[in-house]
């Protein structure tokens, strides 16, 4: 029998959670409109989860 390995993908395996956390803390560096854009994620959704 063989064993397949199930690959991650770790842009897949981060929650919105774990973005917006990350925003956060990327705010003072870049303006919001920009990090929203790179992670993919909405306006609202940021707000939403934090």
């Amino acid at each position: 029998m063989s064993k397949v390995a199930t690959v991650v993908d770790p842009v897949k395996a981060i929650t919105c959670v774990d973005k917006a956390r990350l925003i956060a803390g990327l705010r003072h560096h870049d303006e919001l409109v920009n990090l929203l854009q790179v992670a993919g994620l909405a306006y609202g959704t940021f707000y939403y989860q934090r």
